[in-house]
């Protein structure tokens, strides 16, 4: 779709993938965790790794929101022993395109992540870097791009 179109969208307020709230999927990866299993065998990442890919398939394309603005800080990322090596380190850089108003970028940064996150359209970045000002984030994070 050409950047003419999604800004006509932004316009108009036609916004209706906005849920003003992380993707659920986000959410669920970063917070979900293998707990349970046994220390790490040499085929126990090959096990997650192919239930991932399991539940990824089999997922609908959009999910509804699991979380509300109340409950967002009670997610916190979660890695054992297994999950570690398939979930981005404490502070790691993170790229997001397509960010929209930045609703997963704020909480990704808001979780300690260094986010960089950008979009096509003006109007969405200048939301979006309203809304991580208005939560009380450093200046520089999420940083906020248009191309």
């Amino acid at each position: 779709m050409s950047a003419s179109k999604w800004q006509s969208y932004y316009q108009k307020g036609f916004l209706p993938w906005d849920t003003c709230r992380p993707a659920s999927q986000l959410v669920s990866y970063i917070s979900s965790c293998c707990s349970g299993q046994a220390l790490p065998s040499s085929s126990a990442h090959d096990d997650l790794a192919t239930r991932m890919n399991d539940l990824e398939r089999s997922a609908p394309l959009v999910l509804p929101p699991e979380i509300d603005s109340e409950s967002i800080g009670a997610f916190k990322p979660h890695t054992c022993q297994v999950c570690a090596p398939l979930k981005p380190a404490a502070g790691a850089a993170v790229l997001e395109i397509g960010c929209g108003t930045g609703a997963s970028s704020i909480w990704l940064a808001a979780l300690g992540y260094r986010v960089t996150a950008i979009d096509i359209v003006r109007e969405a970045v200048d939301k979006a870097a309203a809304a991580a000002a208005a939560q009380d984030l450093p200046a520089d994070n999420p940083r906020f791009l248009q191309h």
